[in-house]
Order: structure tokens, then C-alpha cells, then sequence
């Protein structure tokens, strides 16, 4: 770990041959890959040559905009194949999430959580991405002359 000009920068020494410097989202961390070879003193000096870039990039990431812990509530907005859709929240009995015009309208239990509704949410995204690629799949089998031998959708975090 090295600081400089207040900056917290981890350093890792790998088995490559050049230098690489990051700053990671979302909170702009640095990190330096060197070379197992270069001494700490180099690493120093190439990082103090790049201080002005690395409060560029890390200023950056402060000033992203970030989204609001989702609650899935009234007035909040969800996206679906890149449009902008406006989340109006109704209580019946049944789970169900209906796309009209520029409204979402997500129907859940009264009682039901925010992790909930997110659960159902992130289902009903991922049975809309399964009849996507079942449809889009045969033509580009067709396109590639490959034949896929199964696919599946998972979950990720980053």
C-alpha cells in the first residue's frame, strides 16, 4: 500500500512485463500492476507522474451520478431494452409486471418487502431476456453455421 498526495494506491507485483495503472469504479480506487522486477522506488515515481490523472479520473467517479437504493415504490423508474419506464406500485394478489406506453405497472402484495419485489423484478427482466435470445438464437446459428448446445442465464453482480 502507498499514499500519495493523499491517495491510497494498492500495489500488486505480477509476473508481466509493463506497468498499469487503474482507477476502479464506483469509488475511484487505485491500483498499480508492476512488473516483479521493478523496484518500489520506480513504482513511486511512475505513480507521482500520474498523480494529476489519477484526481481527474477519482473526481470523476465523486461526482457520477449514483441510482437510489431501488424500493420498487411509485414513481421510481425501470428500464427495459434501454426505455425509460415510470414504476406505479398496485396491491392485489398476484406478482405481475405490465409495460403500457411510459408506465410500469408492477402489481405485488401489500406486505411484501422491497428485497421482494426486487426478486420478482430481476425474474421478470430475466424470463424477458430468455424469450429474447430464443427468438434471436435459431438466426444466428443460421448466420454463424454453429449450433449452441445449451445456454443459460445467470445473475452477476458486476
Amino acid at each position: 500500500m502507498l499514499n500519495i498526495s493523499g491517495i491510497p494506491i494498492e500495489i500488486y507485483k505480477k509476473k508481466i512485463k509493463n506497468m498499469h495503472l487503474y482507477v476502479k469504479p464506483p469509488n475511484g480506487s487505485v491500483s498499480v500492476s508492476a512488473p516483479i522486477s521493478m523496484s518500489d522506488e520506480a513504482i513511486e515515481r511512475f505513480v507521482r507522474t500520474k498523480v494529476g490523472w489519477i484526481k481527474q479520473q477519482v473526481a470523476r467517479f465523486d461526482n457520477q451520478q449514483r441510482q437510489s437504493e431501488r424500493e420498487y415504490v411509485s414513481g421510481e423508474t425501470l428500464y427495459v431494452w434501454g426505455k425509460q419506464y415510470y414504476l406505479q406500485t398496485e396491491y392485489g394478489n398476484r406478482n405481475s409486471l405490465v409495460l403500457s406506453s411510459d408506465k410500469a405497472v408492477l402489481t405485488v402484495r401489500k406486505d411484501s418487502s422491497a428485497e421482494q419485489r426486487e426478486n420478482f423484478v430481476r425474474e421478470w427482466y430475466r424470463g424477458l431476456l430468455k424469450d429474447e435470445i430464443a427468438k434471436q438464437l435459431p438466426k444466428w446459428e443460421e448466420n454463424t453455421g454453429l449450433k449452441a448446445s445449451g445456454w443459460q442465464t445467470k445473475y452477476m453482480t458486476t
